[in-house]
C-alpha cells in the first residue's frame, strides 16, 4: 500500500496526473492511512486535468477528516461557488465555521454563499457584527458588502466602498473587481445620446 500511494506521488512529481491519480486511488481503496494528504494530492491532479467533477468528488471526502485544513475548505467552497453549486458551498462554510466562526478566509466565502443564494439581509447581519478596522484588514468583506448593497438597491453606498477598494493595490484582484463594478455603474449611468454619440 505505502508502494502505491509513493508512486502516485512520484507521478505527480512527473507531472503525470492520470497515472498519480491511479495508484493514489487505489491506496486509498487499500485502506493506506493517513489519507488526507493523498486526498489532498488527487483533488490537485483532478484540478490539473479540469476535471471539477473528480475534484468535487474528492473534496466530499477530504473535507470529512478530522484534519482537513482552512485551506481546504476554502478550495471547495470557491470553486463550489464557481460552479454555482450554492447550496454545498454554504454547507461546507457552515461545517467550517461551526468550529472556527471567527475565520477571515472562510467568512467571506459564507457571505459569498449567502448573498448568491438571495440571503442578502442575514449576510448583512454578519457584517454589522464585524468592526471596520477588520473589514479594512481584510477587504474581502468590503466587497461582499458592497456587492450585498448593491444587490438591494444601495447603489450610493455601494460605490463609495468600491472606491474605496479600488484604490487598495495591496489587493489587486478585489481592485480590479471593484473598478469593474465602477465601470458597469458608469457605463449604466451614461445617457443614450451620449452614448449614440460615442461619448463614452
Amino acid at each position: 500500500v505505502e508502494t502505491m500511494a509513493k508512486l502516485g506521488e512520484t507521478y505527480a512529481f512527473l507531472s503525470d496526473p492520470v497515472s498519480s491519480n491511479l495508484y493514489l486511488n487505489n491506496a486509498i481503496l487499500s485502506g493506506y492511512t493517513p489519507k488526507t494528504n493523498l486526498e489532498r494530492r488527487l483533488a490537485y491532479n483532478y484540478s490539473l486535468l479540469d476535471d471539477s467533477v473528480g475534484m468535487i468528488k474528492v473534496l466530499n471526502y477530504l473535507l470529512q477528516e478530522d484534519d482537513a485544513l482552512e485551506n481546504d475548505f476554502a478550495v471547495g467552497i470557491s470553486l463550489s461557488l464557481e460552479k454555482w453549486d450554492i447550496d454545498r458551498a454554504k454547507s461546507w462554510a457552515t461545517r467550517w465555521l461551526e468550529k472556527y466562526p471567527n475565520s477571515p478566509v472562510i467568512t467571506p466565502l459564507f457571505l459569498s454563499s449567502l448573498r448568491l443564494s438571495g440571503e442578502a439581509s442575514g449576510a448583512l447581519d454578519i457584517l454589522s457584527g464585524i468592526p471596520e478596522e477588520e473589514k479594512i484588514k481584510n477587504p474581502n468583506y468590503l466587497l461582499e458588502e458592497a456587492l450585498l448593497l448593491q444587490n438591494i438597491g444601495h447603489d450610493d453606498d455601494a460605490m463609495k466602498i468600491f472606491w474605496e477598494i479600488s484604490r487598495m493595490e495591496d489587493w489587486p484582484d478585489l481592485m480590479a473587481e471593484a473598478q469593474l463594478q465602477i465601470a458597469r455603474k458608469n457605463e449604466q449611468n451614461t445617457s443614450p445620446s451620449e452614448q449614440k454619440n460615442g461619448w463614452w
